[in-house]
């Protein structure tokens, strides 16, 4: 049975409050903030390498953070988790809201190799102060064998967006409580799946909704095993919209032995409104099988990957999946896998733009050896959509981001290219809450409002043309607000 805890129940039950020579899950349906500041009373560990640079910045509008921070645990008898607090304090003056993506994580085991038994990546208590102007959080990470008495390091990659959002339309969910998906598995099995459902923006519509990644792990029940496999898919539709999001995530761990139990948590952020979208990238999460003539190793640590026609003003990379193997399994000393920068430049006229991204990894045993295979995934959080490059069709109507009373019937209008074989009942007209609103060239619709009269004003509708018999056709979408300008 699925249960949603907040990180104290699982780091610290996990990793830490289990002091016995195996680790074992207790998971409670109930959690108060007792618990959680427990957590947040852990020891804070002083950085042993740490680094943060601007990756885009549009003066006025918003600016992209990337880094890094590290830390290590080297005690006798149990470890730590490891905790690194965060904080950005140099932010533009111009901006008032802000937020972080876990965007990478490598775990280092510092005097030999060993059998493993969990890996676990997190942020949490995200908190931006707009009189401050600044952004805090709180890290953690763990690395353990089944006794967690082996010292370690650990590092995560992170990205920070930050803007204003009086020039860009974008707001965060990123709450501890309810943010947090695990799963404890019921029969022995080297994949688990969790099918997550949230309610975001304390329920009310606020248009599209992107899944941020910010903490994520794996434990094996009762013991520890050679490592062959660990890999990790965050599978979230590129169109959800508030208030209640729906994606499904997959993890794998394995040794090259039977199917064995082990349990998995999420942890994610939502980031919403009428600017905000998402490019999705395709990506297959299979078991390894051990067998070493399909066996691909990776050629350089780090690589470097471009990802064309994205149709945003700014466009920021998530990992949101990786797959790390051996070709056989291994004790392991080194994990991990990472975005270490990347670059977004839009086209002529800006037009939909190149974003440009450097990517690394590692999987080793205390030889280095054998070399080992990757896959990994990205999503692309794009914010502020901008037209697609000879686009055969245009919205002529209604005006772009109108506000209209609730209950107004609607003229919506397009115009088609000449001599592109679109036939006008292949266009369909999408709302980004209400659905499939009619078929053709040109409909009447009436838009829903809010459910109750200025709670909130208003509610944003994304609307978008699709052609049924070519999915690949970009139409630059419009936005209509319905509701009132309520005092």
């Amino acid at each position: 049975m699925k249960v949603q805890i907040r990180a104290i129940k699982l780091l610290l039950i996990v990793f830490l409050l289990s002091q016995s020579c195996s680790l074992v899950f207790s998971p409670s349906n109930s959690l108060d903030l007792s618990d959680f500041q427990e957590l947040l009373d852990l020891p804070i560990a002083s950085p042993t390498d740490e680094e943060i640079n601007v990756q885009l910045e549009d003066p006025n509008k918003i600016i992209v953070y990337h880094g890094f921070a590290c830390g290590q645990s080297d005690r006798s008898g149990t470890e730590d988790i490891i905790r690194l607090q965060g904080r950005l304090d140099v932010l533009p003056s111009y901006v008032n809201n802000a937020t972080i993506i876990l965007n990478g994580w490598n775990s280092n085991f510092l005097g030999t190799d060993h059998h493993i038994a969990a890996f676990g990546s997190g942020i949490v208590n995200i908190n931006y102060d707009e009189r401050e102007n600044e952004l805090t959080w709180d890290a953690f990470g763990a690395m353990s064998d089944k006794n967690f008495d082996d010292a370690y390091s650990w590092c995560y990659y992170y990205t920070v967006i930050a803007w204003n959002d009086n020039q860009v339309g974008v707001d965060v969910d990123q709450n501890d409580v309810g943010n947090l998906f695990y799963e404890q598995s019921s029969s022995s099995s080297s994949v688990m799946n969790l099918e997550n459902e949230m309610e975001v923006f304390q329920g009310v519509p606020s248009g599209p909704v992107a899944i941020l990644p910010r903490g994520y792990g794996v434990i094996k029940q009762n013991d520890d095993f050679h490592y062959l496999q660990y890999g990790y898919h965050l599978d979230a539709a590129d169109d959800l919209t508030s208030p209640v999001v729906n994606w499904n995530s997959t993890f794998i761990f394995k040794d090259d032995d039977a199917d064995d139990e082990f349990d998995v948590f999420e942890m994610v952020s939502a980031a919403g409104g009428t600017d905000v979208g998402v490019v999705k990238q395709s990506f297959e999460l299979d078991k390894w099988d051990d067998d070493e003539s399909g066996f691909e190793p990776v050629e350089s640590a780090q690589s470097t990957y471009v990802v064309e026609e994205v149709p945003y003003e700014y466009a920021i990379p998530m990992l949101t999946g990786w797959d790390l193997y051996f070709p056989q399994d291994e004790h392991v000393q080194e994990a991990g896998i990472w975005i270490d920068n990347f670059t977004y430049e839009l086209g002529p006229d800006k037009g939909p733009g190149t974003l440009t991204y450097n990517l690394s990894s590692v999987l080793k045993d205390k030889n280095n050896k054998p070399k080992h295979a990757m896959g990994h995934n990205i999503t692309i959080l794009g914010i502020k959509g901008v037209k697609s490059r000879d686009s055969p069709i245009t919205v002529t109507g209604p005006r772009d981001n109108i506000l209209v009373s609730a209950g107004t019937e609607l003229f919506f209008d397009s115009s088609i290219k000449d001599g592109e074989g679109i036939n006008d009942r292949e266009l369909e007209w999408h709302s980004s809450i209400d659905g499939l609103l009619g078929r053709g060239k040109s409909i009447m619709a009436t838009l829903s409002g809010p459910k109750e009269e200025c709670n909130p004003p208003y509610v944003n509708h994304k609307i978008t043309i699709k052609v049924r018999s070519d999915t690949n056709i970009e139409v630059s979408p419009i936005n209509i607000k319905v509701g009132s300008e309520c005092e």
